[in-house]
């Protein structure tokens, strides 16, 4: 923010208010590089001394009107790359001045009145594009790249969290955004089916595929849209991947039920224990005094590697007298008498379009924090068969799918474990149910077989 404060920004209207109120905005923003031209004209005339980094440019003009100043801009070699913020008032016709402003080459578009939180959002959008095509040309022209290189790698840039992709020149942005965090929506898996990876191309761009003329309506075309699945990058190009109406979609997942009244069985317990202290009478492992100690059905009992780590120095802080965690015949952590909770599980329903993990405490059978989150799998399809289409014959998609799905689960387990003031060495045990399919992407299992008849899983039965 603080370089693009000081890029350069002029101002172009025949009303005096509008324009002090203008400025006023951006002054407010921090942008001190601000002129002000009362008509097209004039504002071409000033643009021939000093060349701006963002026009603010009223369609209405006396004399050239704001289409007209923007082709001018468009056809000149010094100001073609200019953004330009049309504004306009209320008119009878808007769909046909909008049409018009976009066919001049003007780069977004605003209507009056002038709201302050969208005008400041849009200023900011068009001068990071300008900065980021500058640095783009410098770092070219100071690298001094070889024409062999150009083709063979180009920049994509991803707006509006300013991500910059190197890609290998012909891909699909629907294939470079793959590796990212970027999500798009996608039903098809990009197959050109579905119509919903849309993304807003900022850069010229060629003829529109097949496939987007078909599933887009024009007036999206004319505003630059496009399918990510369906455009290539052929050369550096920057995009924008929010929502394209404005509006944004808020979802409301079902996180709680009725739960009916069941007995109390938790996974893990919690043993009171005192231990003699080592001496030379008595010199057996510290482990081996815990199984003494304890009933007899613990005889065989085991301990896990991150218990041993702390175990010397927990039984010493606690004076040998506190509590034992244990699970399915197995020491996960030796706690101090006194400790409240400290025994809590990872319960994670695998939605295929929606993930909810909860924390439960295990010594008393409550939930206490529900988190969710969308599945990110979703770019490869919102239904299982679109995924498993995508893992045929590559090996490498399917370890992928897995690679997303832990990563949104450590997510939530981050997000819940904060939420509760908890560290992770209070979660003992975690449990993971979905439908058959999210198993097998869970376990990196092949799911073809679920897809194809007889439909046939590899497995059914959980696994620990």
């Amino acid at each position: 923010m603080k370089n693009l404060v000081r890029m350069k920004i002029l101002i172009v209207d025949d009303d005096p208010v509008v324009k002090e109120l203008i400025k006023n905005m951006l002054a407010k923003d921090g942008y001190r590089n601000i002129q002000t031209a009362g008509s097209g004209e004039e504002a071409l005339k000033m643009m021939q001394k000093a060349l701006p980094d963002l026009v603010v440019l009223d369609i209405q003009l006396p004399g050239m009107k704001g289409y007209d100043v923007s082709q001018k801009m468009r056809a000149n070699k010094s100001t073609a790359d200019i953004p330009i913020l049309m504004m306009t008032g209320e008119v009878l016709d808007a769909d046909k001045e909008l049409e018009k402003s976009f066919r001049s080459g003007v780069t977004d578009f605003i209507t009056k009145p002038i709201k302050k939180i969208e005008f400041t959002a849009r200023v900011k959008a068009a001068l990071t594009i300008k900065r980021n095509y500058n640095l783009m040309k410098k770092e070219l022209n100071k690298r001094k790249l070889s024409k062999k290189i150009i083709k063979k790698k180009v920049w994509l840039n991803v707006l509006p969290g300013d991500i910059w992709i190197k890609v290998q020149r012909g891909k699909t942005v629907w294939n470079a955004l793959q590796n990212t965090e970027i999500e798009l929506d996608g039903d098809c898996g990009g197959l050109g089916k579905c119509g919903k990876c849309k993304i807003r191309v900022i850069t010229p761009l060629g003829r529109p595929s097949k496939e987007t003329l078909e599933l887009l309506e024009p007036k999206e075309l004319e505003q630059g849209v496009r399918l990510a699945c369906r455009t290539k990058i052929l050369k550096n190009l920057a995009i924008y991947t929010e929502e394209l109406n404005g509006e944004t979609e808020f979802f409301q997942i079902l996180k709680h039920g009725h739960m009916p009244p069941v007995e109390l069985d938790p996974l893990v317990e919690r043993r009171l224990v005192t231990i003699p202290p080592p001496s030379l009478e008595n010199s057996l492992s510290d482990v081996h005094r815990i199984r003494d100690e304890l009933s007899p059905e613990f005889q065989d009992l085991k301990t896990t590697y991150r218990c041993l780590s702390n175990l010397y120095k927990n039984l010493r802080t606690t004076n040998f007298d506190g509590a034992a965690v244990i699970h399915n015949n197995c020491l996960l952590e030796w706690q101090s008498r006194e400790s409240i909770g400290g025994v809590f599980g990872l319960i994670f329903d695998l939605g295929t379009s929606t993930l909810v993990g909860k924390l439960v405490n295990l010594l008393e059978g409550q939930e206490v924090a529900v988190i969710s989150r969308f599945n990110s799998q979703r770019k490869y399809g919102s239904d299982v068969i679109s995924r498993i289409q995508y893992i045929k014959g590559h090996p490498k998609h399917l370890v992928h799918l897995q690679k997303l799905l832990v990563s949104d689960l450590n997510l939530i387990t981050k997000r819940l474990v904060e939420s509760f003031k908890l560290k992770l060495k209070d979660i003992m045990v975690a449990v993971a149910a979905g439908n058959t399919t999210m198993q097998h992407f869970m376990l990196s299992l092949d799911p073809s077989g679920i897809a194809e008849a007889p439909f046939t899983p590899l497995i059914t039965e959980g696994m620990t």
